[in-house]
């Protein structure tokens, strides 16, 4: 696995390695997104993209169009409330059920 070093200024600036950005396409300007992970570890998300080019593959176009950072808290949340069924016992609802 590559790894990349880089230096913090006085700022708290970051310059990160050229290499690094043409890999992941980081363009100026871009938004780099750091997740704090519960066991310290720090995650780099950068956000090179929309989802215009998905248009097509859902029914309603919204504008401006959903976020990386949406749709990733949407899959959270669906999948928190998964678990909170499945710790009360009812079953998970599945697509054209009924919920019970």
């Amino acid at each position: 696995m590559p790894t990349f070093t880089a230096k913090v200024d006085d700022a708290g600036a970051v310059v990160l390695p050229k290499e690094l950005r043409d890999r992941l396409a980081i363009a100026p300007g871009a938004t780099v997104e750091f997740f704090l992970a519960w066991d310290g570890q720090v995650h780099v998300h950068a956000i090179t993209g929309t989802t215009e080019g998905l248009a097509g593959l859902v029914v309603e176009k919204r504008s401006p169009p959903l976020s990386i950072r949406e749709m990733d808290d949407a899959i959270m949340d669906a999948d928190l409330e998964r678990d909170e069924r499945s710790k009360s016992g009812r079953r998970p609802e599945r697509a054209g059920q009924a919920a019970e």
